[in-house]
């Protein structure tokens, strides 16, 4: 028993996790990646919205809500993994994930999609 599980009142759980550096790396990846993406859109946001009429005050609702619902989005795939298991839930994301990057005809529908 470790120190630490020792201080938890716990006995450390068999087979558990032998790895855990690649746990913390795969994590760090996804927040980079999660980063990285809010990046983009704060970057191409001035761009698309004076392309569209946007004031300053609704590009910053735009990138609120792109927020508020990236984060719900990443929220809801984890409790559904956590109730379907991880390959229900990569299996039911798949479709959704290749679904959002389709080509619009048009600059007001590529913007309903996003």
């Amino acid at each position: 028993m470790s120190a630490s599980s020792a201080i938890a009142g716990r006995t450390p759980a068999p087979g558990g996790a032998r790895h855990p550096g690649w746990a913390l790396a795969l994590l760090s990846l996804a927040q980079l990646i999660y980063a990285l993406d809010l990046n983009i859109v704060f970057v191409a946001l001035p761009g698309i919205g004076s392309d569209l009429g946007f004031p300053g005050q609704t590009q910053q609702l735009v990138v609120s809500a792109y927020v508020v619902f990236a984060g719900g989005f990443l929220l809801l795939g984890g409790r559904a993994s956590d109730l379907l298991g991880l390959l229900v839930a990569l299996a039911l994301g798949r479709p959704s994930a290749g679904a959002g990057p389709t080509p619009a005809p048009a600059d007001e529908e590529a913007l309903a999609i996003r």
